[in-house]
């Protein structure tokens, strides 16, 4: 039964995400619309663990009757946020009638969906508790017109990630160009694991009791994550052969990074397919969601918030830092304490074994960090704290988050206030910092400029 809160877990986190997102960037569209994302996608999680954990049989029906339309949703959260990530785009109407184009016809759907529930499945939501009730009600019943919505969701996240490699690939060096990357791969991750479902769905539509919808996961809408995938991979391909042909640095890391996503992704979707049990894949699916959702958002988060923490990779290495050692010795004290125990079954005091299995850790503590220093410094070998940063470092770094910032084409007076003690922390002049800036601003504005406003024709007079 745990596996199936795992969503659930996830959609706090998001909550929590969205609301600390918010705090530190309101002034910012970009985050309002990721926090919004957050929001709705959260709100979702929870109602797909509803279903199978619920306690009351309403909390179930609303759960599985909640799950499409919130997909839905977050379909057309997705879009906004592309819409006005990393700058608004020029086709984009100002004001509330920007995100009235995207919300206004989808809220009008979903409120229609949460009144009809025969919307989402015409023979009605489960009518028994547990997974198993769940599972079957789905699979026998059939899909509504809203039912298509959460495989709606999971093809519509590859479309950021196709537009922001796109973006990255004509962006010159630098965090705005690795901002654009890590960005387009927080969306990348997810739409990778769920395009690898199809074989968990598969062993459940198998196990599902008779009568069984043919409509419901049967192998077309399969077959259409299995094309997806295919498309994903030929991102990834133009991506190795652009690093083949350009190898440099920022061409060769986004290759290796979407490489690697695919194989691990390929690897636990394709897993899916050993549990011969239908619940035991519909737990694996849950799982797989919550943990390729939460990743996804992360890795976005941390791309969006570079405009507004400008040490932020410096307080990401240090937590990578800590977390591997953390890692490490958990994983360490776990085995030999296990080890231990199964060794010394008879010894009545084979808890304090596992003292002992702290205490050697303790002495091995300071090769740990290295180790994990090391590794930390692989993974993000150009980040350095503050003062350690030359002169010339020194300049570049406040050019490059001056560029990030400047990719919406506005410096708002919080921005100002970051900009003014990045550089009371580079020790930076006044002087240098106004030249930058003026050479930034008069550079043009960001690559997905808004369209100018027409000038008012003269008055009478």
């Amino acid at each position: 039964m745990a596996p199936f809160y795992a969503p659930a877990v996830a959609g706090i986190f998001m909550f929590a995400l969205s609301g600390w997102l918010l705090w530190l960037s309101p002034e910012r569209r970009q985050a309002r619309a990721f926090s919004l994302l957050l929001s709705v996608r959260g709100l979702s999680l929870v109602a797909l663990s509803a279903g199978p954990t619920a306690t009351t049989i309403e909390v179930a029906r609303l759960g599985t009757t909640l799950y499409p339309p919130l997909c839905l949703l977050a379909t057309a959260s997705v879009l906004y946020f592309l819409a006005v990530y990393p700058a608004p785009r020029p086709w984009l109407p100002r004001g509330m009638l920007g995100p009235a184009l995207f919300f206004g016809p989808v809220a009008a759907v979903v409120v229609w969906a949460i009144l009809d529930p025969n919307l989402v499945t015409p023979s009605g939501p489960p009518t028994d508790l547990g997974p198993q009730a769940m599972f079957d009600s789905y699979m026998r019943s059939r899909k509504g017109p809203i039912g298509v919505a959460p495989t709606l969701f999971d093809l519509t996240l590859i479309v950021p990630a196709f537009v922001l490699v796109r973006d990255y690939l004509g962006s010159g060096a630098g965090r705005k160009r690795s901002t654009l990357l890590l960005v387009s791969f927080g969306f990348f991750a997810p739409a990778a694991c769920s395009c690898l479902v199809a074989a968990a769905f598969l062993q459940m539509r198998e196990g599902a009791p008779r009568p069984i919808d043919p409509s419901l996961f049967n192998y077309g809408e399969m077959g259409v994550f299995a094309a997806w995938f295919v498309v994903m991979i030929a991102l990834v391909g133009y991506l190795v052969i652009r690093a083949i042909r350009e190898p440099e640095a920022g061409n060769r890391r986004a290759a290796r990074m979407f490489a690697a996503l695919v194989i691990l992704s390929a690897v636990t979707g394709g897993a899916t397919a050993l549990f011969r049990d239908p619940l035991d894949a519909g737990a694996a699916i849950f799982v797989m969601v919550a943990a390729w959702s939460t990743l996804g958002a992360l890795i976005v988060t941390y791309g969006v918030v570079r405009h507004s923490l400008f040490d932020i990779d410096v307080r990401f290495k240090r937590t990578l830092e800590r977390g591997t050692v953390a890692a490490v010795f958990v994983a360490v004290y776990f085995l030999v304490s296990e080890a231990a125990a199964e060794l010394f079954a008879d010894f009545s005091g084979s808890a304090y074994l596992g003292i002992g299995a702290a205490a050697l850790l303790l002495l091995a503590l300071h090769p740990l960090e290295r180790v994990a220093l090391a590794f930390a410094g692989g993974a993000m070998p150009k980040v350095k704290p503050l003062p350690n940063l030359d002169r010339a470092e020194r300049v570049e770094f406040y050019r490059e988050h001056l560029e990030l910032m400047w990719m919406d084409g506005v410096l708002s007076a919080k921005d100002r206030l970051v900009l003014a003690k990045l550089r009371s922390r580079l020790q930076l002049e006044a002087d240098i910092a106004e030249r930058i800036e003026l050479e930034i601003v008069s550079s043009g504005r960001p690559q997905t400029p808004r369209a100018p406003r027409k000038p008012h024709p003269p008055g009478p007079g």
